[in-house]
């Protein structure tokens, strides 16, 4: 925004004050004293506090002891110290009459690190793997580190002490040790002509953060610098600051350096917020907070200093904006049968195997299992990525590469295989709403597998195909698993029982597991009739896990010998991979006989939960494949007239087990299993499946009618999806003189979304990189010649602040996901503001996309306090908050002069190549647009 902000200073100013802009840190290395003395405004972008060269230079010039890589306590502290040293840095500069006697000075204190204190040491501790966004943030700042000659790295990272400088300043470095020009003629001559100078080294007249929210959520080294500024004033901007709760005011009032309290984590609901404190605090302190329990009147008296904060240092400014013209449309999309079932499939398989719960699952990546297989490590070692947040927003991996701690006597379990299936599930989604809210987007988000490259796969009837091979892929997996740990568990449970023996004589884990594989109640026949044929394949029966089968089985001379040296060696294994038996190596202390048998039982127990598991998998397995061929033969027999044979089960069925009409047949998503609308509602009222035998949950909102699946029609399946065609139809349907911004939530579906608009041929321009090459972008997106559509990333800052008035149309991809309603309208907020704002000429349209029966619709309606539904089922006199379908769909239509042609990505190229030859100019392939940046930087 540094870019946007000259221009409206030179709009509102003209030439009455002299700006000065940095973008970043090669930029700030030509600023020179005198020219920040001079100039009125300085704007700066905020990734230059993320260089490390900039900390680096801070504390070099401060002859201070360097700061901490990692944002904190820790660093605050070391920052706190170096600024008192600067002080004395600058008075050195600044506190002579003689010429050239205060550069002198400052070079002295600089070459011996007079302000060093070596009670607080901070030697460089090597600095952790980032990833994503974190990743591109530290790389953007790199990179525009890069873009000159002039950037320099001053000093060396490591160590707490400085080598001897040649001359005045010396360096190890292979870079310049010499950013401020200390050494040179004009500097020794006036130290205004100085290169390079910090922005603490100087007291500002007005400091002014914009988008300060931005800044306060990262909580990192960026939040650090801005807070450290001095200045007699202080202006934090932001269109939506987060005020729901204290937390949310004390993280406002941290900029005016005001502290309101101590933290409490019952004082936010967020988080975020609670990672980021965990992260701070001591071991002490970790314990005090679940110790501390606050009273009422405490929080209650906290808000009334936070309202009072508010009240005094807050002022609310509305904009005068209500007379700018802007229409609201919601785009009703009636998903086709194969993408509904691609999205049933997905919905009712997070209910079936219970993936809301499992959010470590969402942690680990398919690459896991080749880091491990890359270390010699075992492949079926259970592996969790536990992330955490590290200071600079990105994620650390804890060890992922080995394999997770177990207690002692915890078996090694094949759990990588299963969670593996999961996440196949998920695709890369990192939460079970998330892939939901993709799946209703565009249907091919099945774990980054890329449909392009597999032969025949290039629409959604396509995609159910490679679904089905997918699941019954996944299901031949679980029962191969299975099969392999049921005789790992029959030889434990023999061996217990036989020479360790169990605790409680009545309570054998392995026999109960055998015994209810024929009796409990759970899945139905056909899941049951797999268990058995393995159990029986593994010879684990009734009769093979007795006592005299245990006997039997130990009988022959050495073979209990074998087996109790094979436990000590997976014993010792397991101790090894958990970190233990460090301190007692070398001592041969008797193992206690008792403890050794609770220590196997232990372990028994352990697997026999991993074949519960996986029973329980295979069952979900099952019924998901039932469940998705029924949907897909349905809705062939819609298309086709093909009679589906299917019979109410019911005893008490009207239809008396005659075969059923397909608009009288019903499906329980929870099991696959069908019957008739009327039996299937009736028994799931009660929580009951309708066929025999079958211990499935069913409820009425997992009842699928088979009327509501609507019919196969391979004429309307688009590569990308209905919402991504009727996405393309929209922006093609605009008038040639206006401009849109396209709003995504999610990385790879912004990702897919520029993939999708560059096959249908519309232009357009993504903000990627550096500060500076985002400011040129979005520069060159406001020239009349420049690409017509600006995608963006709700999530991303360049999403907010910014004056996008050259554009009246704004499409929203989907509803977003948040977890609190404030910061739903916060993000909407900005959103639709970078259009609706002062300078807008035109009526804006703000165009959302929704598809129908799907979590899009969900989440609108709670978010918006609306509820969608067809006019059939309104009497006319239908609620202010009640939307109507056939309204909403009309409405849309006038709009733009017409309902909306969609065209698959091969269908139009011809016609769009003529009617770009007709308005007089070719239309730039989008990625093309998007890196024309790169004539003289090699920064990718």
């Amino acid at each position: 925004l540094c870019k946007q902000w000259e221009k409206e200073v030179r709009k509102f100013c003209g030439s009455k004050l002299s700006v000065c802009v940095v973008t970043s840190k090669a930029e700030l290395n030509k600023l020179t004293v005198r020219t920040v003395l001079n100039c009125d405004i300085l704007i700066m972008s905020v990734t230059v506090y993320k260089s490390d060269a900039y900390w680096e230079t801070l504390a070099h010039i401060a002859a201070a002891n360097p700061l901490p890589n990692r944002a904190g306590r820790f660093f605050n502290a070391a920052l706190k110290k170096s600024l008192e040293a600067l002080k004395n840095r600058v008075r050195e500069l600044t506190g002579h009459e003689e010429e050239g006697e205060g550069i002198r000075k400052l070079v002295r204190s600089i070459k011996n690190r007079v302000d060093f204190d070596d009670s607080h040491l901070t030697t460089h501790k090597a600095r952790s793997r980032l990833k994503g966004k974190a990743y591109m943030d530290a790389k953007a700042a790199d990179d525009d580190e890069d873009d000159d000659d002039d950037v320099v790295v001053v000093g060396a990272k490591k160590g707490v002490k400085g080598k001897a400088l040649p001359k005045e300043l010396q360096t190890s470095g292979k870079k310049d040790p010499d950013p401020w020009g200390l050494t040179t003629s004009l500097v020794q001559r006036d130290w205004h002509n100085m290169k390079c100078p910090p922005l603490e080294m100087f007291m500002w007249n007005r400091v002014i953060v914009d988008e300060f929210h931005y800044i306060g959520e990262t909580m990192d080294r960026t939040l650090a610098g801005v807070t450290s500024l001095q200045a007699r004033s202080k202006w934090i901007l932001s269109g939506t600051p987060p005020t729901a709760d204290f937390a949310d005011v004390k993280s406002i009032a941290v900029f005016l350096n005001v502290h309101l309290g101590v933290d409490d984590d019952a004082d936010t609901t967020k988080d975020s917020v609670r990672k980021a404190r965990e992260k701070m605090r001591t071991a002490a302190e970790k314990f005090n907070n679940f110790r501390e329990m606050h009273s009422p009147a405490w929080h209650h008296r906290r808000q009334q200093v936070a309202q009072r904060f508010l009240d005094r240092f807050v002022r609310s400014n509305e904009p005068e904006i209500g007379e700018l013209p802007c229409a609201h449309l919601i785009k009703p999309i009636r998903l086709p049968a194969a993408e509904s079932a691609l999205y049933l499939e997905l919905a009712h398989a997070i209910e079936n195997l219970d993936l809301r719960h499992q959010r470590k699952v969402f942690k680990a990546r398919p690459k896991t299992k080749a880091k491990i297989a890359a270390k010699g490590k075992a492949g079926d070692d259970f592996i969790v990525d536990l992330d955490s947040d590290d200071s600079d927003g990105g994620k650390k991996k804890k060890k992922a590469a080995a394999p997770a701690k177990r207690k002692q006597g915890e078996p090694q379990l094949e759990m990588s295989h299963r969670d593996q299936r999961l996440i196949d599930t998920l695709g890369s989604s990192a939460s079970p709403e998330e892939a939901l809210l993709k799946r209703a987007s565009v249907y091919d988000d099945f774990a980054g597998v890329d449909l392009d490259a597999m032969e025949g796969v290039n629409n959604a009837i396509k995609a159910c195909e490679y679904i089905v091979r997918e699941r019954r892929k996944q299901l031949a997996d679980c029962r191969e698993q299975l099969k392999r740990e049921l005789p790992v568990a029959l030889e434990q449970h023999l061996l217990v029982l036989h020479h360790f023996g169990y605790r409680d004589e009545n309570r054998q884990a392995f026999a109960d597991f055998v015994r209810n594989a024929h009796n409990a109640a759970w899945g139905d026949r056909e899941s049951k009739q797999m268990v058995r044929e393995l159990l029986d394949a593994a010879n684990c029966t009734q009769a093979s896990v007795s006592r005299a089968a245990a006997k039997a089985h130990f009988a022959a001379p050495g073979v209990l010998q074998a087996a109790l040296k094979r436990r000590a060696k997976e014993r010792a294994a397991a101790e090894k991979g958990s970190g233990g038996g460090g301190d007692d190596e070398g001592k041969k202390a008797k193992v206690d006989a008792k403890a050794a048998a609770w220590a196997e039982e232990y372990h028994l127990r352990a697997l026999v939960h991993q074949l519960t598991r996986l029973r329980n998998e295979l069952v979900g397995r099952v019924n998901a494949l039932r469940f998705f061929s029924m949907i897909r033969d349905c809705q062939r027999a819609h298309l086709e007239g093909v009679h589906v044979e299917v019979v109410c089960p019911a005893a008490k069925c009207a239809h008396a087990g005659a075969s059923l009409p397909l608009d009288e047949v019903s499906i329980s998503s929870t099991c696959g299993h069908t019957g008739c609308s009327t039996c299937v509602l009736r028994e799931a009222y009660i929580g009951k499946c309708i066929t025999e035998g079958c211990a499935a949950l069913a409820k009425p909102t997992s009842i699928v009618h088979a009327s509501s699946l609507g019919a196969e029609d391979d004429g309307k399946a688009t590569r990308y999806g209905t919402k991504l065609a009727l996405l393309g139809a929209l922006l093609r349907r605009l008038p040639a003189d206006e401009r849109a911004l396209v709003f995504c939530q999610f990385e790879t579906l912004t990702a897919t979304v520029a993939e999708a608009l560059s096959a249908y041929g519309i232009s357009f321009v993504q903000l990627t990189g550096t500060a500076r090459k985002r400011s040129e972008l979005l520069e060159a997106y406001q020239q009349e010649t420049g690409a017509r559509v600006l995608l963006l990333n709700v999530e991303d800052e360049s999403a907010a602040g910014s004056n996008l008035t050259v554009a009246n149309h704004v499409v929203f991809v989907g509803p977003l996901l948040k977890q609190e309603q404030q910061q739903y309208d916060a993000t909407m907020t900005q959103a639709i503001g970078r259009c609706v704002r002062y300078g807008q000429l035109k009526k804006v349209h703000v165009w959302r996309l929704v598809s129908m029966q799907t979590i899009d619709q969900d989440t609108l309606e709670r978010r918006e306090r609306k509820q969608i539904v067809q006019r059939a089922d309104v009497d006319g006199n239908e609620a202010e908050d009640t939307l109507v379908v056939e309204e909403l769909e009309q409405r849309f239509a006038d709009a733009l002069g017409g309902p909306l042609v969609i065209q698959d990505v091969a269908a139009g190229v011809g016609k769009r190549k003529r009617e770009e030859e007709t308005v007089g100019r070719r239309k730039r392939p989008a990625k093309r647009v998007v890196d024309s940046d790169d004539d003289d930087d090699d920064e990718e």
